[in-house]
């Protein structure tokens, strides 16, 4: 008896001596509680959008998310098996899953028109305010919050010729191609006052406005082919001008020899020159100095007079 007690104590004392390094060896799995809900942003479900205290295991993707702006549920038990292969337990807390949410905010097709607007007139700030006829028409894109909020466009493609372009709508994963014709504006010279039969078209007869291109055949668009001109018909304000409304009168003929004025310090100063091209009055024209041979830009002011008005002296 004594015997067998002996062998008894010393079991017992060989049990109570491995078990702590048994546990030591094989650690419990560690305890997780579980959420009611998540919000996700991305296209993958991890782990710490489904419970709390998963430490360096929470960036770990489990599930795949559900498509932009839609709701969807992960069943408890699918979560638990997940944390269990990564040596960690779930407590439910009486919850049989968690509703996953994947918020989206939607890019309206007026929207996304004016993206691509804001792309046209960054390549050619002649585009600004074009009228567009959509070939591919943009349509309403989802995205989550952020990247909607950073949605951009693209020009791909741009015929000058024709005003065709191509371009590309981009919200984070989410992206579209359009095409379409822009109706550029062109800044276009017009009166700003009436003139009158046989009137020379002054600097000051000028304003500038924007017209469509396509509204622009037949109209001058360089200053410079109208200042100077004689109107053959009274012309209104805001009108365009065509060849047909103007005719050059010149008051200095090419090679004609003239007279320069030039005005410095409250003197004005005068010397002879030779005009290397004819014009009308307020017309500017290259003017050769006799005297030292330069050649100067010159204002014609009137018959055989110029002004070298331009911060050039004679």
């Amino acid at each position: 008896n004594i015997m067998k007690l002996i062998k008894k104590t010393l079991v017992i004392a060989l049990v109570l001596a491995t078990t702590p390094a048994l546990a030591q060896q094989s650690p419990a799995p560690e305890m997780l509680a579980l959420r009611p809900e998540a919000t996700i942003t991305g296209d993958k479900v991890r782990l710490g959008d489904l419970v709390t205290g998963a430490g360096v295991h929470a960036a770990t993707p489990l599930f795949r998310a559900p498509l932009l702006g839609g709701v969807g549920a992960v069943k408890a038990e699918a979560i638990a098996a997940a944390a269990l292969e990564l040596g960690l337990q779930v407590d439910a807390r009486g919850l049989s899953g968690v509703i996953i949410r994947r918020p989206a905010r939607e890019i309206t097709a007026d929207q996304a028109q004016g993206l691509v607007a804001a792309a046209l007139a960054r390549r050619n700030p002649a585009l600004a305010g074009a009228q567009v006829t959509w070939k591919i028409a943009p349509q309403p894109l989802a995205a989550a919050e952020a990247e909607a909020a950073a949605a951009t466009a693209e020009i791909l493609l741009f015929d000058p010729a024709s005003d065709r372009f191509t371009a590309h709508i981009t919200a984070g994963a989410a992206s579209q191609t359009v095409e379409g014709v822009a109706d550029a504006r062109i800044p276009t010279p017009v009166l700003v006052r009436p003139v009158m039969r046989g009137d020379t078209v002054q600097a000051a007869d000028l304003g500038t406005e924007p017209h469509r291109k396509a509204d622009l055949g037949g109209v001058l668009t360089d200053p410079r082919r109208i200042i100077g001109q004689v109107a053959r018909r009274p012309l209104r304000a805001g009108q365009p001008l065509r060849d047909g409304d103007i005719v050059r009168v010149d008051v200095v003929e090419r090679n004609q020899l003239v007279a320069i004025s030039y005005e410095a310090g409250g003197m004005v100063l005068t010397s002879r020159g030779k005009a290397m091209a004819g014009g009308g009055a307020g017309q500017v024209i290259q003017v050769q100095n006799l005297h030292s041979k330069r050649a100067i830009d010159a204002l014609i002011t009137g018959p055989g007079r110029v002004s070298a008005r331009l911060g050039v002296a004679p």
